[in-house]
């Protein structure tokens, strides 16, 4: 940040150094933030420019804008909850919100040319609709997560006024909870079959049917998740990344979230996520994305069973479902404490570029 100040209020440079930031992981998000702010909102010409590295910020600026503030609206959020700081809550859920509606405005641009912010470049367009476009579904799902995450801890309850919703409001918070998790069911589902948002969609699923008995195995499931392993293995001897690394350890999670086995399957899952943590290198924005990822699941199905509706299943099935989840919860919780304690191996940072290519924005009135 000693770097001359035109070069610094060049919207390409300003993200490339929060891409710097967002790699450092949860500890430097917020500067991450403010870097991303200033790459997006640098400029007052709302067009889209290709191949052009001085005039506007990467699209993926505004991508990454949206799942940092998306991130850090659920960690603002989870600190006034456990704090009992009301302000902070609702600054936590103005973020998440943020984050969603970025992400919301980015796609309906794309699906709605004759828009006044659409970009006037018809072949521009026609590239943004094609060039990242189902991972850009799939980071809404993942937003529409964190939210319906917060829902799920609200849900829970703390035993003070702040935390513990009352009669009268409890409904209300398990509506916002239920559309949040279906909202991010949607766009999973139309995100397409790429593994890693394959997984997250069959693991909501996963999640929110736990209040339904489990009439039969849902195999057609199973072995979705069975081919996202597959294709990440064979992914992983010509690309060795982290995440096509990890990819098997969550398929196998999402395999036995779905046949409701976790419990008696929970030692082969924790060694595969030893073998995808211990040895490959990550870095800490990845790792902790993992972990968190973890931890997020448990929130859902504790939002889940905090539901009117988990409890409304006849007394003969209840006591089967509530077993079963429980044993769900207790093996999320120790994959959690399992892949928090591991140490990290760390790998070289560098810039994601998200779901886009060399698009380049030049303000989009700050998406």
């Amino acid at each position: 940040e000693c770097a001359e100040p035109r070069w610094l209020s060049m919207p390409m440079v300003a993200a490339s150094i929060a891409d710097v930031y967002r790699e450092l992981g949860p500890a430097s998000y917020e500067k991450a933030r403010e870097w991303y702010l200033k790459a997006v909102c640098q400029g007052s010409h709302p067009f889209v420019s290709h191949n052009d590295s001085t005039a506007g910020a990467p699209i993926s600026a505004i991508e990454q804008l949206a799942l940092i503030e998306s991130q850090l609206g659920l960690d603002q959020w989870e600190r006034g909850w456990k704090d009992g700081n009301g302000e902070m809550m609702a600054v936590g859920r103005d973020w998440m919100r943020s984050g969603i509606n970025r992400l919301d405005q980015l796609l309906k641009m794309i699906d709605h040319p004759n828009s006044a912010k659409a970009p006037p470049r018809t072949s521009i367009l026609a590239t943004l609709q094609t060039s990242g476009y189902s991972d850009r579904k799939a980071m809404l799902g993942g937003a529409y997560k964190r939210q319906a995450v917060s829902f799920a801890q609200e849900l829970q309850g703390k035993g003070t006024s702040i935390h513990n919703p009352t009669t009268k409001e409890k409904p209300k918070t398990e509506k916002e909870f239920t559309k949040s998790l279906s909202e991010s069911i949607k766009y999973y589902k139309e995100s397409g079959d790429e593994p890693y948002p394959k997984l997250k969609l069959l693991t909501l699923l996963a999640i929110r049917d736990l209040d339904k008995p489990l009439i039969k195995v849902p195999f057609a499931e199973v072995e979705a998740a069975r081919a996202c392993a597959d294709a990440a293995r064979q992914e992983y001897r010509e690309n060795p990344t982290f995440w096509n690394a990890v990819i098997p350890a969550n398929a196998l999670l999402t395999m036995h979230l779905l046949d409701r086995s976790l419990n008696n399957t929970l030692n082969r899952v924790k060694s595969a996520y030893i073998e995808a943590l211990e040895h490959v290198a990550a870095t800490p924005s990845e790792r902790e994305s993992e972990v968190r990822h973890l931890k997020n699941l448990l929130h859902l199905v504790k939002g889940m069973m905090s539901l009117s509706s988990f409890h409304a299943v006849s007394s003969t099935r209840q006591t089967e479902i509530l077993s079963q989840a429980q044993s769900i919860l207790d093996a999320l919780n120790e994959l959690h404490e399992l892949a928090s304690s591991i140490t990290l191996q760390l790998a070289p940072a560098e810039p994601a570029v998200g779901g886009s290519t060399d698009l380049v924005i030049q303000s989009w009135d700050c998406l």
